[in-house]
Order: C-alpha cells, then structure tokens, then sequence
C-alpha cells in the first residue's frame, strides 16, 4: 500500500489537472488500484500542520519545536559559538533564537523572503549546521522587538511550506495498493514513481514524463 500526492504547483491546468489524469492512467496501465482519492486543501495543511508531519525532522526544528527543545549536540553548541561569538544558551536566555515559522512571525515576512534571507546568511558565511537537517543561521533582524540578529532554526524550509499553505494551494491524494508479487516496494519507488528528483527519474516514469511533458 502507498500513500501519494500531486503537490500544488503541479495541481494546474483544467479538472481534473493533466497531472492528476496522468497519475490515474499510468497506475491504471500498470495494474495498481487506486482504492481512495480526495483533496486537503492548505487552511487544512497548515491548521493540522500535515505538511510539518510529512517533512518530519526537518519541519519539526523549523516548525513544530521550540530552539530550546531541539537539544544540539555539544559539538553543535560549541560551533554555534564560535562562528557567532555567543553561547547557544545566552543566545536562548535572551530570546533571540527562534524556529522558521516563529521568526517569520516576529519579522512580519513570509517564505519566500525568509529564504532569501537564509540564501544571503549562508552566502555570507553565517550558517551552523548541527547535524542533517538541522541548520542555524544569523539573519538580521531589522525590527524593533529584536536585537540587530537573530537566530533561525531551518529558515530553509519555509519557502516549502508556504507552497502548501498559501491560499488557494491543495494537494490530491490517492491510496494505492497492488500484489507484492506484482512489483517490490523499491520497483514501485524508483520505477513506476521515478526517483525524487525528476532529472534522475527513468523516462517511463511517472516522475520522468511529468517531468518530459511539462
């Protein structure tokens, strides 16, 4: 059984979308059933936080957890102050470390510029990473409620999300399932779906003609 959704730049074009129709026909061709579909649209997404669940580590550093609660290791700490001259827990004492969605909140910005302000602290040389996935970075804070920097926990991640929740965003969903003897979990991944990036992707995927007929 899988789980699949058509993310929302791809839910364009007439109902249903030439993306969703071609899901339908390449699962159909090759003998998957799709036994439930629907939409969940963002005020959704975002209220539930679906999306924030689907990412997991990722989203839950920028999103779901507090600074304080994300524990970096002590070689993590050690790093933080050093490239930013401050101890990790004087920077969380004086409330200037904040998670992507709390620090788009405190700047009054959306995703897309948060991550055009990480893309210029990394550029910059003003990034820590405390372990995969999970990276800090000094973006300035230009507001009066904050020192001249603040710290992001995955600000990164923001420009994904919004993809989600903005208004008028949705996703379709199917519930698939076929016989095992039919294709492995690994077949069905990287051969029906094609690998995550669609440069990768074999030609006959799905992945590779959305990709080939865009």
């Amino acid at each position: 059984m899988a789980f699949l959704f058509i993310k929302p730049h791809a839910m364009v074009g007439a109902e249903p979308s030439p993306v969703e129709a071609l899901v339908k026909q390449k699962l159909a061709e090759k003998g998957f059933s799709i036994t439930g579909e629907g939409i969940i649209d963002a005020a959704t997404i975002d209220s539930k936080k679906l999306i924030d669940k689907h990412y997991g580590a990722i989203a839950s550093k920028a999103s779901l957890l507090k600074p304080a609660e994300t524990h970096p290791s002590a070689k993590a700490i050690e790093q933080f102050g050093i490239k930013f001259g401050l101890p990790w827990q004087q920077a969380l004492d004086q409330n200037i470390v904040f998670n992507a969605v709390d620090a788009c909140a405190k700047l009054g910005i959306n995703g897309d510029d948060m991550e055009k302000r990480w893309m210029k602290a990394k550029d910059d040389g003003q990034l820590v990473k405390f372990g995969g996935g999970f990276y800090c970075a000094s973006i300035p804070a230009q507001v009066a409620t904050v020192s001249k920097s603040m710290y992001t926990i995955n600000g990164f991640y923001m420009a994904m999300r919004d993809c989600y929740t903005r208004p008028g965003a949705s996703i379709h969903w199917f519930d698939v399932e076929w016989n095992r003897d039919k294709a492995s979990w690994s077949d069905f991944r990287q051969v029906i779906l094609g690998a995550t990036d669609p440069e990768s992707s074999a030609p006959g995927s799905l992945r590779g003609q959305i990709k080939s007929r865009w």
